[in-house]
């Protein structure tokens, strides 16, 4: 268009061909523009309003959709208001430049009409920028629903789920999802259980172990107790004589030296959860009334959080995603570095825990809160058919320890296995969640993303 009025410098015609052209382009350009806006928002709502249609009862998902679906529309208004105006004012020039050439002059009343539209389009051309930005933007909804929805969603809705439960479920199922929901690990025990970490597993290196590695070196051999055979089975007495008695020895969780054989040969070696140990070890405390379980009531038995983590993570990073949370942290890289720093580090962790008050948070974590004696304490191997797939690569990967290569060791103990059934403590965490959310109003979930991002493969 410069070239056109250097070309018609100094003509009657340049006042004329130039504009009319100049607007005739963008007139066209407006229209493409907001048809092509308008053809490809109303795909993106159309299908966002099927979606809705879908999720029926999923109250905070449809109000994530809603609020994605108004600010769909907010910004297709904006778009198609701006190629609008612009098209209309561009439009109202071309008319204006044609009655002019017929009247042949131009008045100072036309020159100002001309003018009138590009005054009028600069004042609407910055509103719908507003709108396309977000500067009206809508509330979105927060993660929590509000009280009332929740009120809405609530008691009659979660008892017929509870009785619907306990009807297609056996009575030691629900006995087993009941043990599991009662055992948790509060982050203040998890910082002294990652601070004595060095002297219970000798190589410990928190920049390099796994939780994988905790599990086998530390967890499995720590959570083995011996347990008496009867009498009856010693000295093969008669019923009648003699009436069977059970006692227990229990390793310290903090002992160093794993038990793979009885110490006596009248004794078998069985297990528990390592979250059971520690619970005796709680209740002794609350018992001598430790200043942290002074204010502890019994009737609070269930996790307020459960975590969700790989065991391919770092246990350093597993510890400090819980410590970040119990702070209300958003980030646990800080909390890690305070983890690598040593004792020193540990300590400090534990002072802020403790003069907030969050110390005794209770996390569900599955290492802890799993007995491994019932499911994998003595299986490395994959079972897979495939050496190829994912399970078998994942298993070989674990056999070893992360840092010295040596495999770990099967545990020796004879508790019974279950992998699957109602005694299989590994089979049951849609029921456990959805137990600890009727047993717990303010439960949440606590997600622990590894560096890798393995806990979504």
């Amino acid at each position: 268009f410069r070239a056109l009025q250097i070309a018609f410098a100094n003509t009657e015609k340049a006042r004329f061909f130039v504009p009319l052209l100049d607007n005739s382009y963008k007139t066209i350009a407006y229209i493409i523009i907001g048809f092509l806006c308008w053809c490809r928002f109303t795909k993106m709502l159309q299908m966002l309003t099927t979606n809705l249609n879908l999720l029926r009862d999923k109250k905070y998902l449809i109000s994530e959709a809603r609020w994605a679906h108004d600010r769909l529309w907010q910004i297709r208004f904006g778009l198609i208001l701006l190629t609008l105006i612009g098209a209309v004012a561009s439009s109202i020039r071309i008319v204006l430049a044609t009655q002019s050439e017929r009247r042949g002059h131009w008045t100072a009343t036309w020159v100002y009409l001309f003018d009138l539209p590009t005054n009028l389009y600069l004042p609407s051309d910055f509103v719908s920028l507003l709108l396309t930005v977000g500067c009206f933007r809508i509330q979105r909804p927060g993660a929590l629903l509000q009280s009332e929805e929740s009120e809405n969603l609530d008691h009659s809705k979660t008892q017929e789920i509870a009785e619907a439960w306990a009807g297609t479920r056996s009575e030691d199922w629900q006995q087993t999802v009941h043990t599991l929901a009662t055992r948790y690990i509060e982050v203040g025990e998890l910082l002294d259980f990652y601070d004595r970490l060095p002297q219970l597993m000798k190589h410990f290196d928190g920049k390099l172990h796994t939780t994988n590695d905790v599990v086998r070196a530390v967890i499995v051999p720590g959570s083995q107790l011996i347990q008496a055979m009867p009498q009856r089975q010693q000295f093969q007495q008669k019923p009648e004589q003699s009436s069977p008695t059970t006692s227990t020895s229990h390793l310290s969780p903090s002992s160093r030296t794993p038990i793979h054989s009885p110490t006596r040969a009248n004794a078998t070696i069985v297990g528990k959860a390592f979250a059971d140990r520690l619970a005796e070890g709680r209740s002794q405390r609350h018992n001598s009334g430790s200043s942290r379980y002074k204010a502890e009531e019994p009737t609070h038995i269930y996790a307020q959080r459960l975590v969700t983590h790989d065991w391919r993570n770092l246990f350093s990073h597993l510890v400090a995603v819980v410590v970040a949370d119990a702070l209300g942290k958003d980030e646990y890289a800080p909390i890690a570095r305070k983890l690598l720093s040593g004792s020193r580090g540990v300590r400090e962790l534990q002072w802020q825990l403790e003069q907030s008050g969050k110390a005794c948070i209770r996390y569900w974590i599955c290492a802890f809160c799993v007995n491994q004696h019932t499911g994998i304490c003595n299986s490395l191997a994959s079972t897979s058919a495939d050496p190829h797939s994912p399970e078998s690569l994942r298993a070989k990967a674990n056999v070893v320890d992360t840092v010295t290569g040596a495999p770990h060791q099967p545990c020796s103990c004879q508790q019974p296995k279950h992998s699957d059934g109602d005694l299989c403590e590994m089979n049951k965490f849609d029921d456990l969640m959805e137990l600890l959310h009727q047993k717990v109003p303010e439960l949440c979930q606590v997600v622990a993303i590894d560096r890798n991002f393995d806990l979504f493969s």
